[in-house]
């Protein structure tokens, strides 16, 4: 019997449903906002039985993108990325602004900021001392769309561990 996950960008939870047959097309009522038609189908990950190395700091992280389009922005940048020039802030500039497009993520304000300075320098050092001084204290560079317009800090959604009946 599937295993479905399902977020719903209102109460920014994802949440398990367990289902007697193969349903690809049945979208749940949400439990927790009790909203019908608001949840979007999420690609579960499967355990392979790897463990973290002990202390590791890793976090496991769901951004709420796209992962085709994460993968083939990831894959087409990444030689693009190797052969930089470390010299050239507004190469650097360039590719973020290349990755964002791509996969559809937006930047935060402070880091727009960030990337608007990046390409006006022509002096990596100075580039580089002025977005650690604009980003310090900023946690994350990316935002996503939040209740009403507003736009809120990407954060991982909250994980209901219960199991629901399709």
């Amino acid at each position: 019997m599937p295993i479905y996950e399902f977020y719903c960008k209102d109460c920014h939870t994802i949440y398990s449903f367990l289902s007697r047959k193969v349903n690809i097309n049945k979208i749940p009522v949400c439990p927790g906002c009790k909203k019908d038609g608001i949840l979007t189908r999420k690609v579960s990950p499967f355990s392979i039985g790897l463990k973290r190395e002990e202390g590791s700091q890793e976090e496991d992280f769901d951004l709420p993108v796209n992962e085709g389009a994460m993968e083939y922005a990831l894959g087409k940048l990444a030689g693009e990325a190797e052969n930089i020039d470390e010299n050239d802030p507004k190469a650097a500039a360039n590719l973020m602004r290349k990755f964002a497009d791509m996969t559809g993520l937006k930047y935060s304000k402070k880091m727009e900021e960030a990337i608007d300075m990046i390409e006006s320098s022509n002096d990596p050092d100075s580039a580089e001392e002025k977005v650690s001084e604009l980003m310090d204290g900023e946690e994350n560079p990316f935002v996503i769309p939040g209740k009403k317009g507003i736009f809120e800090r990407l954060k991982q959604p909250e994980r209901d561990d219960r199991l629901y009946e399709m």
